[in-house]
C-alpha cells in the first residue's frame, strides 16, 4: 500500500509542476515579459514545445500549432539548442504547453517576444520568414 501511495505523491508532484509550468508561460505571455527575464525552466519548456519532435506527428503537429497560435504564419527559429536528450520533466512540461497553451492565451501573444532589443540572441527568439514566402 504504501508503494502505491507514494508512486500517487510523484504523479501528483509531476501534474503540479507542469500546471505551474503552464500558468507561468500564460503569465509571462500575458504581462509581455521579456525574454531575458523568463525563468530558465519556463523558457526550456516553450523551446521544446515549439520543436517538433521526430518521434511523434502529433506532438509535431501540436508543435506547429503552437508556433502558429503564438507568433503567426512565419517559422520559429530559436537561438537555444535543444539537448538531444532533454530530462523526462523538461519533455512533460514541453507536452503540457504543446496541448494546452493555445487555448489559453491569445492569438499571436507571443510575437512581442520575436522582435530583438539588442543584437544579443539571448534577449528574444527571432522570427524567420518561411522559404518560398516574400
Amino acid at each position: 500500500m504504501q508503494r502505491e501511495e507514494t508512486e500517487q505523491v510523484i504523479v501528483e508532484q509531476a501534474i503540479e509542476d507542469e500546471e505551474r509550468t503552464l500558468t507561468g508561460a500564460v503569465a509571462l505571455l500575458r504581462a509581455h515579459t521579456p525574454w531575458d527575464r523568463w525563468p530558465v525552466p519556463v523558457r526550456r519548456a516553450l523551446e521544446l514545445a515549439l520543436d517538433e519532435p521526430a518521434s511523434s506527428e502529433t506532438s509535431a503537429r501540436q508543435a506547429r500549432v503552437l508556433r502558429r497560435h503564438l507568433f503567426g504564419p512565419d517559422t520559429w527559429s530559436s537561438p537555444f539548442p535543444v539537448p538531444a536528450r532533454p530530462a523526462r520533466i523538461e519533455v512533460r512540461r514541453a507536452e503540457r504547453l504543446r496541448s494546452d497553451l493555445p487555448r489559453l492565451v491569445s492569438l499571436r501573444s507571443g510575437a512581442y517576444l520575436t522582435v530583438r532589443e539588442t543584437n544579443d540572441p539571448r534577449r528574444s527568439p527571432p522570427r524567420t520568414r518561411a522559404v518560398g514566402r516574400g
